[in-house]
């Protein structure tokens, strides 16, 4: 039974890679599934989709992170075990921006970083330039 189950599991992190891969590679159907989760309400499922939105890679898509530089739920403590320090959703779409864009940002990115309000602020005119 635990074999099965185990098996199950390794189908389903297989399937999802490959859906990565084609995501990754221009898929329409498949990037639609990993865009999706970033609109969920569970912030694990939004730090999953982030990494992946990270992987995709692909610039022309960055407009559907915007929601989310607004979004200021803890998510990840990135301090060491004797002292937390937590960065929330906004911090971590920045850094995910600052790869994707390649660092358009005045300012330095970085994966422990908590954004202050006008960097999160310059993020948002980042996004919104590149519309225009």
């Amino acid at each position: 039974e635990l074999q099965r189950a185990d098996t199950v599991t390794q189908h389903r992190q297989v399937s999802r890679a490959i859906q990565l891969a084609l995501a990754r590679l221009g898929d329409e159907q498949s990037r639609q599934v990993f865009f999706k989760e970033l609109g969920d309400p569970r912030v694990k499922v939004v730090l999953k989709a982030l990494k992946d939105f990270e992987y995709i890679r692909d610039p022309r898509t960055v407009d559907r992170l915007m929601p989310l530089l607004g979004d200021t739920r803890d998510a990840l403590n990135v301090g060491p075990s004797h002292e937390p320090y937590v960065i929330r959703v906004c911090d971590i779409t920045v850094n995910v921006l600052d790869v994707v864009l390649q660092h358009p940002f005045p300012f330095q990115a970085g994966e422990r970083r908590r954004y202050l309000d006008d960097e999160l602020r310059v993020a948002r005119e980042v996004l919104q330039a590149r519309r225009r």
